[in-house]
């Protein structure tokens, strides 16, 4: 038998969808209808708000994919009460049929990091404008995601998510860095 980094995928075949949900209960129905219309391969979701406690809603409501992520409230529901609108949170969704090619390799609050066959895929949640030391983190998150990337020169690398930036623009540092 085959290993699976010894797989290879073509890029045409894989189908990846991109999602900031806005939170869980407002973004299961768009993902539920791009199930059943496109059929993607992998679901890398931002923003789901869910606690830890919760994260099995993926599992429960898409039982045909396989999750991977994080809750970004973990160090807010240790801290106690939590207070004011939930935020952020990643989830990878994975295609049950594709779990053998599929290896969960990192997972943080603003950036997880999977390899399914010959690929690197980097599911990223950018902080937004106004954010309070938004370059710094965004220098982080990306030098970060680098040295993942160095870490498998192998693969094909495919980063995705919300940016919270746009990318056309020349006069936003964020969108500069990531260019």
């Amino acid at each position: 038998m085959m290993a699976a980094s010894d797989l290879r995928v073509q890029p045409r075949h894989l189908k990846i969808v991109s999602l900031n949900m806005h939170g869980f209960n407002q973004g299961f129905a768009a993902i539920d209808e791009m199930i059943k219309s496109l059929k993607p391969d992998v679901f890398l979701c931002q923003e789901h708000w869910l606690t830890p406690a919760n994260l099995h809603k993926f599992h429960d409501h898409f039982n045909s994919y396989f999750a991977f992520g994080s809750s970004a409230m973990s160090n807010e529901i240790e801290t106690g009460i939590l207070r004011g609108r939930p935020f952020g949170g990643l989830m990878s969704l994975i295609r049950n049929d594709l779990r053998y090619l599929t290896k969960t390799i990192h997972s943080e609050d603003r950036f997880s990091v999977i390899r399914m066959a010959n690929f690197l895929i980097i599911n990223v949640y950018l902080p937004c404008v106004g954010t309070r030391d938004r370059m710094l983190t965004c220098e982080d998150i990306l030098e970060n995601v680098w040295a993942w990337r160095e870490r498998h020169p192998d693969c094909d690398c495919i980063i995705a998510g919300d940016f919270n930036t746009d990318l056309n623009s020349c006069t936003d540092d964020v969108a500069n860095y990531v260019k």
